[in-house]
């Protein structure tokens, strides 16, 4: 055995004391010089000369410290492995920041060459083109989408820098930190088994006590300092770290790299900038919680015999390098931002919006387009009643007045008729709500584009999963078909949902569009946007727009429900398709009025503009 031991020390101890791959040259003095192999080596010498006399004492050496080593190497091993998954985690982190930075480079490129698009075709009309007014919104909200895009690849550009100076100057710094208690650690315990082991020696072998006494002064006198340093000695290397993104012009629309603000980018940026601040507030308040969380857990790693205590400090250890990862990009975020903003800051009296059904049509606030459908395709805000397509609600204006305007409702049984039908078929049945507690919050979720978590109490809502879907990533989590999860965190437009999968408790992020959500199990904050039950609803269908607008000539009264007061003066526009508009019947026309509500009126009471 002894001399099985010497062959594997003389294969291995070089990688044991310098590494695998050493930086520098070395000879076995070098080696030598080490107090592990200096111990290890008395070690040997010891056995081999007493091997005469350890027929007895060989079975207990196999069955006890063998065992021990085992284990040790089982557990450390583990440990190892652990810190390199969280290496993988440091690295993928890293990685999807920089391929969001791609992406909305990519983003911002297309919108670019959208905008040059609408730009010639806004050339190519004429004046008196009917549809020159509406090519000419078209292309200002293409140059604001673009602007938006741009705006998003700044941040991210800034955001990709963050998680790289940081990965190179501070994670993996500590990694490494760690990787060097950890190994210290190992040494430890390798020397109190061998130690262990010579107590054994001294018990059952008393004649061996000289050449024993020896022994334990060469494993005693193993230096973990000492080696530590030597193998970083023979280990050191320049590193350069990469260099940082910067601003890489579109090919086909020449600009500057700074953040946009003009009008509606500046709104933009100013709500960006509002839940990027009640995020960063949330996140530092969990990164002191974890914090003291870890400290309560601290240990001295080199010297902990508890490998528990030791996996469980370095856990909290990790979780606070997420969750400060999270902090320093939202700085980084709110840096950019304030910056290109200086003092103009908005409102800040931002809008409580939430997901909302839309029953019928329903003007949205901000783009003047219509919302229906009952898939929750825009939001409503629970203090002021305003509502808006979820596209268009970072461009809202954070001026949320805090009162919901009055309203009458004339009701007639020709319209609640016409609802009865459409709730019958269309509106879905209320269940009870059962509250729940708030989910935690997770690293990445504090670098989404996801409204900060309100605390209140919500329904459980369920979901099937359509498709399978992989994790790429540690904040994603893998689901088969046909999987029942919990909603945890409702798409906020990022197109992600945050899930809990009971048969393994575990919680992460999925595409939305992999998901089919229970529509029977509403939670109170997605709002059903109730219909005027004095407007007409043909069909119980959305009527279109055409864009062409009258002006009345003379004061109407409505005598119906299905009819629309007109004040002299008023801009009405007219309704589209086969039968809507100017095409709705002999002496009466069909239109919205300015509050987007529809009807009919005397065709000879306006005239086209």
């Amino acid at each position: 055995m002894t001399k099985k031991m010497q062959a594997k020390k003389a294969k291995r101890m070089q990688s044991v004391i310098l590494g695998e791959d050493p930086a520098k040259t070395f000879t076995d003095d070098t080696l030598r010089s080490s107090t592990l192999d200096a111990a290890y080596t008395q070690l040997l010498t010891g056995w081999e000369e007493s091997a005469s006399l350890h027929s007895t004492y060989s079975q207990e050496l196999a069955n006890g410290i063998a065992e021990e080593l085992r284990k040790l190497e089982k557990k450390k091993e583990e440990t190892k492995r652990n810190q390199m998954q969280f290496y993988a985690k440091l690295l993928s982190e890293r990685d999807r920041l920089f391929a969001d930075r791609a992406k909305s480079q990519q983003k911002y490129y297309d919108e670019c060459g959208e905008v040059e698009a609408a730009r010639q075709k806004q050339e190519r009309s004429s004046a008196h083109d009917r549809h020159s007014e509406r090519i000419a919104r078209q292309y200002e909200q293409q140059k604001n989408d673009m602007l938006n895009s741009k705006n998003n690849y700044i941040v991210s550009i800034a955001m990709a820098n963050k998680i790289k100076s940081k990965l190179y100057e501070s994670d993996i710094p500590e990694l490494e930190d760690q990787f060097q208690d950890v190994q210290a650690n190992l040494i430890a315990r390798l020397v109190e088994i061998l130690a262990q082991t010579q107590s054994f020696t001294l018990n059952h072998l008393a004649s061996l006590t000289t050449k024993n006494d020896l022994i334990l002064t060469a494993v005693n006198n193993v230096d973990i300092i000492r080696d530590q340093n030597l193998f970083i000695t023979f280990n050191l290397r320049h590193f350069t770290p990469p260099p940082d993104w910067k601003f890489e012009v579109c090919a086909s629309y020449y600009d500057k790299p700074n953040l946009n603000v003009e009008p509606a980018p500046k709104v933009f940026l100013q709500n960006k900038l509002s839940k990027a601040e009640a995020k960063l507030k949330e996140a530092k308040e969990i990164v002191q919680t974890k914090e003291q969380e870890a400290n309560a857990n601290r240990v001295r790693i080199p010297q902990e015999k508890n490998d528990e205590k030791t996996d469980k400090y370095l856990e909290g250890l990790h979780q606070v390098t997420l969750y400060k990862t999270s902090v320093a990009l939202l700085e980084k975020e709110l840096e950019v931002i304030r910056t290109a903003l200086g003092d103009d800051i908005g409102a800040q009296q931002p809008h409580n919006f939430k997901s909302s059904s839309f029953s019928i049509p329903t003007t949205c606030e901000y783009c003047h387009s219509s919302i229906w459908g009952l898939a929750k395709q825009g939001k409503t805000c629970k203090q002021c009643g305003i509502s808006v397509h979820t596209k268009c609600e970072m461009k809202m204006p954070a001026e949320c007045t805090g009162t919901k305007p009055g309203h009458t409702h004339t009701r007639s049984s020709l319209s609640l008729s016409k609802l009865e039908a459409f709730s019958e078929s269309k509106m879905l049945s209320p269940t009870p709500k059962t509250a729940i507690t708030p989910s935690a919050a997770t690293p990445s979720s504090f670098t989404t584009t996801a409204p900060p978590p309100q605390h209140e109490e919500h329904p459980t809502i369920w979901a099937t999963v359509v498709f399978d879907f992989v994790a790429s990533s540690p904040f994603e989590i893998s689901v088969n078909e046909g999987t029942r999860v919990k909603v945890m965190e409702e798409d906020d437009g990022s197109g992600w949902i945050k899930i809990f999968k009971e048969s393994t408790e575990t919680s992460g992020l999925v595409p939305a569009s992999y998901l089919k959500l229970d529509k029977d199990e509403d939670s109170d904050d997605e709002t059903m946007v109730e219909p005027n039950l004095s407007m007409p609803i043909p069909g119980a269908l959305p009527t279109q727009r055409s864009n062409r607008y009258v002006v009345a000539l003379y004061d109407y009264e409505a005598q119906g429900d299905d009819e629309l007061p007109l004040v002299a003066g008023e801009r009405v526009e007219l309704s589209g398709g086969e039968n809507g508009g100017d095409r709705y019947g002999e002496g009466w026309w069909e239109g919205f009025n300015s509050h987007g509500r529809l009807g009919i009126f005397p065709s000879n009471y306006v005239q086209h503009i």
